[in-house]
């Protein structure tokens, strides 16, 4: 995979990560991450090393039980890994938070995962990564959005986050943009 990046952090904190999804020789598809860093390289360089591997123990697991995968399945195996990264990262920042190193419980990242499989692309998005397809059409080429960027400067997220957690009077704080709702 050829990755383009744009360093506005030194040091970047962003990474990507290619992978092919087997089970014996059996391919299941291909999968494709960017993670952007915030606040630290950590958890992205967490995701890069495990949330393929979790992706391909989830698609295993289903493979064994019904013998073929269908499009729940590869949406059900890409959140189960979304989920168990997000697990073990929270609890590896809390044992380190109570070591005396709480440098891991400030930093986050925002990801774009795409599974293809077969003839279908699967896209999981976290955060504010961008994502086309790039599609011939003649002679050109267009580009063809395909997932939501979510980020707490738009109003819309604001107020879903607001309403998800109640209790959590600061769950939005936009420090560029002084939003606070």
């Amino acid at each position: 995979m050829q990755a383009i990046q744009y360093a506005a952090n030194t040091p970047c904190e962003d990474t990507y990560c290619s992978h092919q999804l087997l089970i014996n020789d059996k391919n299941l598809g291909y999968y494709n991450a960017v993670f952007d860093g915030h606040g630290g390289w950590q958890l992205a360089e967490y995701a890069i090393n495990y949330l393929h591997t979790y992706i391909e123990e989830k698609l295993k697991e289903i493979m064994k039980k019904k013998g073929e995968l269908n499009d729940d399945d590869y949406k059900k195996a890409i959140e189960y890994g979304f989920d168990r990264v997000e697990e073990d990262f929270l609890n590896f920042s809390r044992e380190g938070f109570k070591k005396g190193f709480p440098r891991t419980a400030y930093v986050g990242a925002c990801a774009l995962v795409t599974v293809v499989a077969g003839n279908k692309v699967y896209i999981a998005s976290a955060g504010d990564c961008k994502a086309a397809i790039i599609r011939a059409n003649g002679d050109k080429y267009e580009a063809i959005k395909v997932n939501k960027r979510f980020t707490a400067n738009k109003k819309s997220e604001q107020q879903r986050l607001a309403k998800e957690f109640p209790t959590d009077k600061d769950i939005v704080v936009c420090v560029s943009y002084n939003h606070k709702i």
